[in-house]
């Protein structure tokens, strides 16, 4: 792994706010448990940024199947159960490309083996 590809925790580096690229899918990866060793990953689509009312930036996010049913953050309503996120920059650090969130699960692996 390159050091480019490593961030400050030793894991795999999270996608940063500057990459993110409208329409494309990128992965959430989470634990369960306090020793990270229960994953917990959800496959999301970035839909664009939009201003908070503190005018702090925020990145919006949502969950692939509901993009791919043909269901929008315009039109969605309550009982469509479609999730949407909005993360300010600080806060993605737990969404990755592909390849970096197959990493983050191998370093689970490697927990569970340890």
């Amino acid at each position: 792994m390159e050091s480019s590809e490593i961030h400050e925790g030793g894991g795999p580096a999270p996608i940063s706010y500057r990459e993110l690229v409208q329409g494309e899918i990128y992965y959430l990866v989470v634990f369960a448990d306090e020793s990270m060793k229960v994953p917990l990953m959800d496959t999301l689509i970035y839909l664009g940024e939009e201003k908070g009312n503190d005018g702090e930036s925020l990145f919006l996010f949502q969950e692939y199947e509901t993009y791919k049913a043909g269901l929008r953050i315009e039109s969605a309503e309550a009982e469509d159960g479609v999730f949407f996120s909005a993360y300010a920059a600080n806060e993605i650090k737990i969404i990755f490309k592909l390849e970096m969130a197959v990493k983050e699960l191998e370093r689970c692996l490697s927990r569970k083996k340890g």
